[in-house]
Parts: structure tokens; sequence; C-alpha cells
């Protein structure tokens, strides 16, 4: 009597099993599975100029993402919704909010300016890949739609200028030899000694080849001669120069980009003509 119990508990496990494996217990393993992610993405419906954008925002109400659809061929861009909402401080007219769930249940609920009735719609996707998006009413499934993903540009950031280099003044400070050619003879010195104005230093500048030295420079300012003299200040690499002209408060400003500076180089442009460029050679000084 136990052995036919058995047996016959043991043909009811077997058959158990067997209903189970033909999918008598959980869904169709060929149900579709979507990913939300991949729908969140700007659409285009096909052969048309309707686009429909499934953004990642929340709405304000849980589980709804916000969205926006427009129609250019009506004038009517998406910049157009955005300027809408801020205007009115809230999604209206061409916004939607959406659930998406993984079975490819789709519900829209299109929103107004005014706050008023709701009016949602229910579609099933069909179809969702990295490029296509189909799906259709879920009560008239004639009525079907048909998307192709907009490729968009990545914005891209910003250029960040260069960092600009940045100048010690004590290594300007000294005397400079013109090296635009071998046997060039004019100077520039940029002093340590602070000018009438305490932003600026004193500078010297002469061309032995037009018989001028620097000490005729000292005598001259003593004279009130201030040709060859000028004001100077450095800012990181930003040269501001600022001549004086003779028996006269009138001033010539000159603004440079200092390109190098070095223990024995000096290299500069015109700010406004970087084709205006000067190098000089440190001249080591007996002292």
């Amino acid at each position: 009597m136990k052995t036919r119990k058995f047996y016959y508990l043991a043909l009811c496990a077997i058959a158990s099993i067997t209903l189970s494996s033909c999918g008598g217990g959980g869904g169709s393993s060929s149900d579709p599975e979507f990913k939300l992610s991949d729908l969140q993405a700007l659409w285009q419906e096909n052969g048309t100029e309707h686009f429909a954008r499934f953004t990642e925002e929340r709405s304000d109400e849980y589980p709804y993402f916000l969205g926006r659809d427009w129609d250019e061929a009506d004038e009517v861009t998406e910049q157009d919704l955005l300027d809408s909402r801020n205007e009115l401080g809230h999604p209206g007219n061409g916004w939607f909010k959406y659930e998406f769930k993984t079975n490819g249940s789709l519900t829209e609920i299109h929103l107004m300016d005014n706050e008023g009735a709701e009016i949602p719609k229910i579609y099933v996707v069909s179809r969702l890949t990295k490029s296509e998006l189909e799906y259709y009413e879920k009560d008239n499934k004639n009525n079907k739609f048909y998307f192709t993903k907009v490729v968009e540009a990545t914005p891209q950031p910003d250029p960040q200028p260069e960092p600009q280099p940045e100048f010690e003044l004590k290594d300007l400070q000294s005397l400079w030899q013109d090296a635009a050619t071998a046997d060039s003879k004019h100077y520039i010195r940029f002093t340590t000694e602070q000018s009438d104005d305490p932003e600026y230093f004193c500078g010297r500048d002469w061309d032995e080849a037009e018989e001028v030295t620097e000490q005729d420079l000292l005598s001259g300012w003593e004279n009130n001669d201030r040709n060859g003299w000028f004001k100077y200040n450095l800012q990181a690499n930003t040269l501001t120069c600022i001549y004086l002209l003779d028996n006269s408060d009138a001033t010539l400003p000159k603004i440079y980009i200092v390109s190098k500076l070095t223990d024995s180089e000096l290299e500069f442009c015109e700010k406004d003509d970087a084709s205006k460029k000067y190098t000089f050679t440190k001249v080591t000084e007996t002292k």
C-alpha cells in the first residue's frame, strides 16, 4: 500500500515539473523588455517635422518624467516650449508627463497652459532600439507612429584660455642689448628706481649708434630733457611702457606681451601687432 502511494506522488511531481517547464507558471520568455534610458532622447517622426523629446527630468508627480513635443511645420520650436514654461512658471501646451514600463506600456499625460484637464494617452511600444521607436495606441492598433532618433551634437565646453606665463619683475630689472643685429648698439635698462607713479618704475632707452649714451640721458634728465626715458610696469606677461617726451607732460604709452624672460634673454612683441617682435640679451655689467 505504501509503495503504491509513493509511486502516485512521484508521478504527480513529474507532471508538475513538466507543466512548469512548458510555461504554465510565469509569463512568456518572448515578452519584450525595453529600457527607459533608450527612450530618453530626441526623436523625429518619420517623414515629418514633428519632434518628441523624452527627458530625464522628473515631473511633479511620481513616477512620471517630463517630455515635450512640437511640430516645426507649425513654426513651433523646442525653444518656444522652454520659453513658455519660464513665462508660465510651469509646463504647458506641448509638454507631457510620461511613464514607461519595461513591457512597452507608455502612458503620456499631455499638459495645458491653463493647468486645466490633463489629457492621458496610452500607447504600446512595439520597437525601441538605439535608433528606432515604434508604438501604437493601446485602443487602436492601427494608429501607429514611427520615429528615428536624432543624433545631437555633444555640447563642447567653452575653450579655456591658455594660462599666461607669469614673469618676475626682478628678472627684468637689468641692462639689455638689442639682439636684432650682431653689431646693434641699442640698449634698454629697466631700473629698480620708483617713478613719480608708485605703480611704475623708471627705464631708459638709447642707441649708441646715434652717439647717445646712458650718461647723456642721466645728464639730460637734470636739464628737464626726458627723451629716452620711460615708466614701466610688468604684470604677469604684460609689459606697459610709458615713454616720456622732451620738455612736455605728454606721454606715449606702449603695451607689450613678454614671451620669454630668462637670466640671459628677453623677448616681447607689441600687443596690437604681434609681428613687431623685439629680442634682447642681458648685458653682464662689471660691478
